[in-house]
């Protein structure tokens, strides 16, 4: 059975998010950043969260996050590619008519469902993992140096470890949305070993 527009707009409440919908089966939110600038140098990630297919499949992404142009376009590319080798999670699409980066993750969900956990999984390690990689991904484009060194928490072995000191603070915290987090966060954590601080919609 297909997910519905109703039931995203409810894992989105439940999960005390901001959000806008934007036509049927499209959601509109933007998240505070640490590191992650827009292009008009303000601190917030856009996501846009959309069912295809009638429901049958699911992308977040991360619309005009960046745009890539110069001589060091192609080390951006890498860095992206090295980021995406290592998260198994997300991906990114990249449009060779006007250098668009889109964030992104997706998958089918066909006859099946996306449960809250997996919807939160998906949500904030998109957010969490683009904001973390920024600073490598500037870098990329502006010096043409694909280095993990700088990463906040990171390392070239590591580069997402501040999530496990996020998660231990979230483990003593009573609100209800921060234990929510907690559990997407630990789950990304098993399977891909990085993350950030839990987002908040702005």
């Amino acid at each position: 059975m297909p997910v519905t527009a109703q039931e995203l707009e409810g894992m989105l409440k439940q999960s005390e998010l901001r959000f806008e919908q934007k036509g049927l089966g499209t959601f509109v939110l933007a998240f505070k950043t640490r590191n992650f600038k827009d292009t008009q140098g303000r601190d917030a990630l856009l996501v846009a969260i959309q069912l295809d297919e009638d429901g049958g499949y699911i992308k977040f992404f991360a619309p005009l996050a960046f745009t890539i142009q110069g001589p060091h376009a192609d080390a951006f590319l890498k860095a992206c590619m090295q980021i995406q080798w290592m998260t198994r999670l997300i991906q990114f699409e990249f449009d060779a008519n006007d250098g668009e980066v889109r964030p992104m993750v997706e998958f089918p969900i066909e006859d099946g469902k996306i449960t809250l956990r997996q919807f939160q999984r998906c949500l904030y390690g998109l957010t969490s993992l683009v904001d973390d990689a920024y600073p490598t991904l500037k870098r990329a484009l502006d010096t043409g140096v694909v280095s993990f060194e700088d990463t906040p928490g990171g390392s070239k072995e590591d580069p997402l470890q501040a999530l496990r000191q996020l998660i231990e603070k979230l483990r003593s915290s009573k609100d209800p949305a921060d234990q929510a987090r907690l559990k997407a966060l630990e789950d990304l954590l098993k399977s891909m070993g990085g993350g950030s601080e839990p987002p908040t919609t702005v």
